[in-house]
C-alpha cells in the first residue's frame, strides 16, 4: 500500500493510530482501525506527490484525479484499452488516456493479451487498485 515508500508507511501507521484513538484509547492498535487508516490514507493521499501535473496545464486538461476517476469504473485492475472504453465511456480519447496513464506510471503493460488479443494493462499504483476494489472515492 506504501509503494515501497517509508513516508507513505508512516502516514499509514499514524492514520491507524489515529483511527484507533477515535475508537477508543487502547495501547493496541485493532484490525478495525488499520482497515480505517488504511482507507483514509488511499483517500485523502495527495496524489500530484507521484503524478505532478505539468506546470503550464491548462486546467481543464486531464490529470491524475480525472485518470483515477476513468480507472474507478473498471471491474478489474486488470483491463484492455477495449475494457476501459466500454466501462468508462472513454470513446475516442481511450489511446490517448491509456498512453498518458502509462506515461505517468499509473497503470502498466502486462505483457499479457486477451482472448481477443488485446494488450492487458493493470493499475500499477497500489493506493488506486485498493480503492478500485473496494469502490472508495479518491478526490483531491
Amino acid at each position: 500500500m506504501s509503494n515501497e515508500n517509508p513516508r507513505d508507511l508512516w502516514h499509514l501507521i499514524d492514520k491507524s493510530i489515529k483511527s484507533q484513538y477515535e475508537i477508543d484509547h487502547s495501547s493496541k492498535i485493532s484490525s478495525q482501525a488499520v482497515s480505517i487508516g488504511i482507507r483514509d490514507f488511499v483517500q485523502q493521499f495527495n496524489y500530484y506527490e507521484y503524478y505532478p501535473r505539468k506546470a503550464k496545464a491548462r486546467a481543464d486538461s486531464m490529470d491524475v484525479y480525472s485518470y483515477i476517476k476513468h480507472l474507478m469504473k473498471l471491474d478489474s485492475d486488470r483491463f484492455t484499452k477495449n475494457k476501459l472504453n466500454e466501462m468508462a465511456k472513454t470513446g475516442g480519447s481511450t489511446n490517448n488516456y491509456v498512453v498518458a496513464m502509462e506515461n505517468m506510471g499509473l497503470i502498466k503493460k502486462t505483457g499479457d493479451k486477451s482472448s481477443q488479443g488485446g494488450v492487458i494493462y493493470m493499475i500499477k499504483d497500489p493506493k488506486v487498485q485498493y480503492a478500485q476494489e473496494n469502490g472508495i472515492e479518491v478526490g483531491s
